[in-house]
């Protein structure tokens, strides 16, 4: 009999007879009809053997049902201890003779006891070994399984020892040996050329203790290229040896499907926007050619009227006004057009302005990789909120993010470093700046860049800074533009927050 925690259970039973033995292996619970529960529990509680020469005869057991129901001659009982701990029973029983088990047999069978204890122990202990090593085996190859579906690596890294570890799956994404050592000058020779300073600066920030989070490309030795995400923080330090835990996901599907869905978006933009433009040259050459034609007409009449001979001043006058009606009603045109485009509902709503410019930063991402443009954001986290139109205000970043991008187009001799901060300006307004390490514009010509129709791109329309000037205006700001000290051109402008709320006052 064995305990298995609270319950008791037989384990197996041997019967004699006729020179031989018979075992059966049994995996039931003890009760009164296979078993003296009085005698087993004594056992068991006092640790120690007990042998009944003829149960029948009157003692404490005599009255136990087994006893009671069964002829039983003689009985030996024995405790299976394993060190302190009792593990279960040996029960031993006669049917033909009182007196079978004597005191030496018992020595003998206490030896035995004890040996079949540690046995059985030890084969209890090595099946809880097999069992949790074949959970393991299973959970290994689950997770192995797993990273192959999500196409997801994992590794440990040492930094100042320069040692890695790598997943198999990750060795599959970057198409390395799985023999290979890896070490950081190994990474670094799969990441990308372009994508190398944004490494840097994301690993250099993870040594200080912030978290590395970056998508980027690696060139695998085949020339394939692929877009990864890796996200990573530090876990210890050892001997001031940073210790690094992460995770690597292959996601050049997912970037493809995404560049797919930004050109077709771009192409549907473009259309939209070529379908808008021919619809309003109609509608302004409709409306211009009636008054210019009337202008055209009254001029010609008044050169004819002053070219005779003689002249009839007060008709000529007369034309002239016409003149001048047509002009004016030119001018009351162009006015209602810029009135009718810039009639957009204005929405102001308090807004968090770190929050607007990482929706804009997730739309043109893509664009900016494309360009091997490297952005670095660096968001204020005590950005007090602002009173504005959210898409308006995210036009003028996208409108200055993609003319930063513009004026690096050129640049191949340093990386394409773009940066996009938000912080406070004073105490009462909050300034987003956005500056470029392009070829720089003529600090001569900085004031003109605001001015409708003035562009230093060749297929520019000169519209994007006025627009985005007069929608910072109308949020009570300026926007600005100056030289940087280095290559390239800072733009910012700068808002107030919104109004706190007052403070409740004492009663």
């Amino acid at each position: 009999m064995l305990a298995r925690g609270a319950e008791k259970r037989i384990a197996a039973e041997a019967a004699t007879g006729d020179n031989t033995v018979v075992v059966h292996l049994r995996d039931e619970p003890v009760t009164e009809t296979v078993l003296p529960l009085t005698v087993l529990h004594y056992v068991l509680r006092s640790r120690d053997a007990l042998i009944l020469d003829d149960p029948a005869i009157q003692s404490p057991f005599s009255t136990d049902p087994y006893f009671e129901k069964q002829r039983i001659r003689s009985v030996l009982c024995l405790p299976l201890a394993h060190q302190t701990q009792i593990i279960g029973a040996l029960y031993l029983e006669n049917t033909l003779a009182p007196r079978v088990f004597v005191p030496a047999r018992a020595t003998v069978l206490k030896l035995i006891a004890c040996q079949a204890a540690t046995a059985i122990e030890n084969a209890r202990l090595f099946r809880a070994r097999e069992q949790a090593e074949e959970g393991l085996r299973r959970a290994y190859d689950s997770f192995a399984d797993a990273q192959r579906l999500s196409r997801t690596g994992n590794f440990t890294a040492d930094i100042a020892a320069d040692q890695h570890t790598w997943s198999a799956e990750l060795y599959r994404i970057f198409e390395i040996d799985p023999a290979t050592t890896i070490g950081m000058q190994t990474v670094r020779r799969f990441i990308h050329p372009d994508d190398l300073p944004a490494f840097d600066v994301a690993l250099e920030k993870s040594l200080g203790g912030a978290d590395f989070d970056l998508a980027f490309r690696i060139v695998t030795s085949g020339g394939g290229v692929k877009h990864v995400h890796s996200v990573g923080h530090l876990t210890e330090m050892v001997s001031d040896r940073p210790l690094f835990i992460g995770a690597i996901q292959d996601v050049t599907e997912r970037k493809l499907a995404e560049d797919a869905l930004n050109r077709a978006r771009s192409d549907l933009a473009h259309v939209a926007r070529v379908t808008t433009l021919s619809t309003l040259t109609a509608s302004i050459a409709h409306e211009v050619n009636q008054p210019l034609s009337g202008i055209i007409t009254n001029a010609s009449t008044c050169l004819r009227i002053l070219d005779a001979d003689p002249s009839n001043v007060e008709t000529a006058r007369e034309a002239a006004r016409r003149i001048i009606r047509d002009g004016n009603r030119a001018a009351d045109v162009v006015t209602r057009l810029r009135a009718l485009f810039s009639k957009k509902a204005f929405t102001a709503e308090a807004l968090d302005l770190n929050d607007a410019t990482r929706e804009v930063i997730a739309l043109i991402l893509s664009d900016l990789q494309g360009d091997r443009v490297v952005l670095q954001s660096e968001l204020a986290e005590d950005l007090p909120t602002v009173i504005g139109d959210r898409v308006q205000l995210q036009q003028v970043v996208l409108n200055l993010l993609r003319n930063a991008s513009d004026a690096m187009i050129g640049v191949d001799d340093r990386p394409r470093m773009l940066l996009l901060r938000t912080q406070r300006d004073g105490r009462d307004r909050v300034r987003v700046m956005v500056r470029d390490s392009g070829v720089g514009v003529d600090p001569n010509h900085i004031d003109k860049l605001f001015e409708p129709f003035y562009s230093t791109k060749s297929g520019g329309m000169g519209i994007g800074l006025s627009i985005s000037r007069s929608i910072v205006e109308r949020h009570h700001g300026r926007l600005w533009a100056e030289p940087n000290a280095g290559p390239g051109t800072t733009f910012a402008f700068s808002i107030p927050c919104a109004p706190q709320e007052p403070s409740d006052k004492a009663s």
